[in-house]
């Protein structure tokens, strides 16, 4: 177990989720990936994988969302939405990337980690609308109505809906609550 530190900011943060109903944050992920999760003992961001060595079978990202990423400075964190199924989920299962969807359910204790980052859409995205960092001042720019309404409307409403929590490098597996 790593030695985990809180945010400076953890106890309005923890509030406001507790006032939007967050009890659990949603990883999907192809089941055939769930041995190498296993095995590793914990969920690892890509870049993490690359630097153990760890084989990920079926990959959710292609290498434009690894760009992205590495631009960004985000290719090492382990991505966790607030819905249990994102629009990224039905375009990974439509273009064949996840062929048998498994979700992950994360204890949201994980959110108040001082390394973990809170984005307010899709953080792959470089719309201007979306925001990305540590602190209460993110967190509270995320549209929960929207998140809470599991529905949209147009693009920008659509990249909202993708809120994030990204966890830094790894997540052990005694923080992920069903689905392993």
């Amino acid at each position: 177990m790593p030695d985990i530190h809180l945010k400076p900011d953890w106890s309005p943060c923890i509030e406001y989720l507790d006032v939007h109903g967050v009890d659990r944050l949603f990883h999907f992920t192809d089941r055939a990936n769930i041995s190498s999760i296993r095995q590793a003992d914990e969920l690892v961001s890509w870049k993490e994988a690359q630097r153990r060595s760890i084989r990920i079978s079926h990959p959710g990202g292609n290498n434009r969302s690894r760009e992205l990423d590495v631009s960004r400075g985000l290719d090492d964190y382990v991505r966790l939405s607030f819905v249990p199924y994102p629009p990224m989920l039905f375009a990974l299962k439509k273009d064949g990337r996840l062929q048998d969807p498994v979700m992950l359910e994360i204890d949201p204790i994980v959110a108040l980690w001082q390394t973990s980052l809170f984005s307010t859409g899709n953080a792959a995205s470089f719309k201007d609308a979306v925001k990305v960092g540590s602190g209460f001042e993110v967190l509270e720019r995320i549209r929960f109505d929207l998140i809470k309404a599991r529905a949209w409307s147009g693009n920008e409403e659509k990249l909202l809906i993708q809120a994030e929590v990204m966890v830094h490098q790894f997540l052990p597996l005694e923080f992920i609550k069903s689905g392993i």
